[in-house]
């Protein structure tokens, strides 16, 4: 499909504002810039008319109405090979066309390559489209979507849109005015989540694209390698609220870096401090590192999370995926059991520079839940929840929290996250607290489990670091290191 990677939302209100009402769901589909469509119903080839000046290369309908694919053939003549109709039923009928399966042609050209849109008419009853919209489904492909008209939420085809997206089979969203009417069903599938394990895909991903990584993986040039990765992975990462973050604190987690990326990008969920530090773990778990995840600083109060690396011929190196930074010194990383010395002694970035790796803004996904603490804790200013919130008020999600994604900087940099309001005023408590008035002197306070990386020289470094008598008063109570 001729579209950027995207939320099924921002499609969906890209679709219904690059339409024109004139053209119906032609026009919807002809926003969306489509190779190849489906299109399942009647309506004579109007819908085909306009939308093919849109890039479209290839329509195939199926029609169980004899008088409207006889106008569409007429309507399409000088469209060519480009458009094919076919008198057939998704939903045989006593005395109707015969069922799309009966038709070899049909056939092939369904099973040839997927649709990027499948343009579904709704029909009358619940039931009828559900059919209709679960043979649809499978035939998309890629970021393909089912666009399906009429769908107000007052219809039976609403009611059809809901069963299948409360189902799990996919994603979906109806866009439309805010005050109702008029309304259009957007449907995806949900992707499969890859394992954790799938290491072959990742690394000729990350090596496509940045090609230093092999390149300096190649030359034992570890710290390189270990910095871009970060870089890589920090760039590709979605923040989002509590309610949409992304299934990671199990060991191993569900889901693999790439499915953490795609469903980013896709508005499906995203990370939080303790998310990033994970998934930066398995991608480098994935090139052949040790790492583990340690969590510091007050449980209720303040609390963040780093990766650990093990490079070789190194200690265990401190690696921020969320904020893309990494602590130097002297033009080398700082390894990790120095830095918690120092923050024990209360002095930890004495000399260190905290390198980023550029970072200038990420997408931060916000449900309509989440809003008013959101901007309440200082993540959104006024505009922009009002922007957040008309946004959600065009597109709704059918099935799960009604979202939408902003580009933001304020998990891109120590500076700009410590300044968060929320975060400001929890800082501040702490340094009355602990005395630890910086974030990095927070260091000091691991708490939780740290699970160990299954390498000896680096799971003794972890037992020794911890064994280390306690930071400070009011301090939490040391992580453990378990096998």
């Amino acid at each position: 499909m001729n579209r950027p990677p995207g939320s099924l939302e921002q499609l969906a209100a890209a679709a219904a504002a690059g339409a024109r009402a004139a053209d119906g769901p032609g026009g919807l589909v002809g926003a969306l810039a489509p190779a190849r469509v489906l299109e399942i119903g009647s309506s004579g080839g109007r819908a085909a008319a306009a939308a093919l000046g849109a890039g479209v290369r290839a329509w195939v309908a199926i029609d169980p109405d004899g008088a409207s694919v006889a106008a569409a053939r007429r309507r399409l003549a000088d469209a060519g090979a480009r458009v094919r109709w076919f008198h057939a039923a998704i939903r045989p009928v006593a005395g109707g066309p015969r069922h799309f399966t009966r038709d070899p042609e049909l056939v092939a050209l369904l099973r040839e390559d997927g649709f990027d849109c499948v343009l579904v008419h709704a029909a009358a009853s619940a039931d009828a489209l559900y059919t209709d919209l679960a043979h649809a489904l499978p035939l998309v492909r890629g970021r393909g979507v089912v666009v399906c008209h009429p769908a107000a939420r007052a219809t039976a085809a609403f009611d059809a849109v809901r069963r299948l997206a409360g189902e799990g089979s996919c994603r979906a969203v109806v866009a439309g005015p805010p005050d109702g009417g008029g309304e259009t069903a957007f449907l995806a599938l949900r992707a499969a989540y890859r394992t954790h394990a799938e290491t072959t895909e990742l690394r000729r991903v990350v090596a496509a694209d940045d090609p230093a990584v092999p390149d300096a993986f190649a030359r034992a040039d570890h710290e390189t390698v270990v910095a871009r990765l970060r870089h890589w992975l920090a760039a590709r990462l979605a923040w989002a609220t509590a309610d949409l973050r992304l299934p990671l604190a199990a060991l191993p987690p569900p889901l693999g870096v790439l499915d953490v990326v795609e469903q980013g990008a896709l508005g499906e969920g995203g990370v939080d401090a303790c998310g990033a530090a994970v998934t930066l773990a398995m991608l480098y778990r994935a090139w052949g590192y040790a790492a583990t995840v340690y969590s510091y600083g007050v449980p209720g109060v303040w609390t963040h999370a780093v990766t650990l690396v093990g490079a070789p011929d190194r200690p265990l190196l401190v690696q921020d995926a969320l904020l893309d930074v990494e602590p130097r010194e002297g033009g080398r990383p700082v390894p990790w059991a120095s830095l918690v010395t120092r923050a024990r002694a209360g002095d930890p970035l004495a000399g260190v520079r905290l390198a980023h790796g550029g970072l200038g803004t990420r997408a931060h996904l916000y449900s309509r839940a989440s809003l008013e603490a959101s901007e309440r804790g200082g993540w959104l200013d006024a505009g922009e929840r009002a922007a957040l919130a008309a946004t959600m008020r065009t597109v709704e999600r059918v099935a799960g929290e009604t979202r939408a994604a902003i580009p933001q900087a304020r998990s891109c940099s120590p500076a700009a996250f410590a300044a968060i309001p929320a975060h400001a005023r929890a800082l501040a408590a702490l340094a009355a607290r602990t005395g630890r008035a910086h974030p990095a002197a927070l260091l000091a306070l691991p708490y939780g489990t740290l699970p160990l990386t299954g390498v000896a020289r680096f799971d003794d470094e972890l037992a020794r670091v911890l064994a280390a008598p306690a930071a400070a008063p009011g301090a939490t109570a040391p992580a453990e290191a378990v096998r």
